[in-house]
């Protein structure tokens, strides 16, 4: 199960990184935004679904992990490569998000199972 997660966590991030590649490729995104903008859209809309997939799978950490790991990069490649505070901050904030989603799930889990209280 636990590689089940650690693909699924992969091909949410391949799922967008393949559409902002495609779309840039395109030039479908010159209707006035700028490409900092598109990538702050981007990897917030991938932090909304992948909040939402930990929170599904019940703050599953493979599936989490593998997301964190990702923007990680990103906040490193932004970082050093071709410096872009913005999107490095947001990459950072967007992974804290997903471990703050894994976290209220985990926890919430440990408070409501039997023998919590003791």
């Amino acid at each position: 199960m636990t590689l089940t997660f650690v693909f699924a966590g992969w091909v949410t991030v391949a799922t967008f990184a393949n559409t902002a590649a495609a779309l840039k490729r395109s030039g479908r995104l010159d209707v006035g935004l700028s490409e900092q903008a598109w990538t702050v859209l981007m990897l917030l809309a991938a932090g909304v679904i992948a909040a939402a997939v930990v929170r599904v799978s019940r703050g599953n950490a493979w599936y989490a992990g593998t997301i964190v790991w990702a923007l990680v990069a990103i906040v490193v490649a932004n970082l050093t490569r071709g410096p872009d505070p913005l999107v490095a901050a947001t990459a950072g904030a967007v992974a804290l998000g997903v471990v703050a989603a894994a976290a209220s799930v985990a926890g919430a889990r440990r408070a409501f199972s039997p023998g919590a209280g003791r």
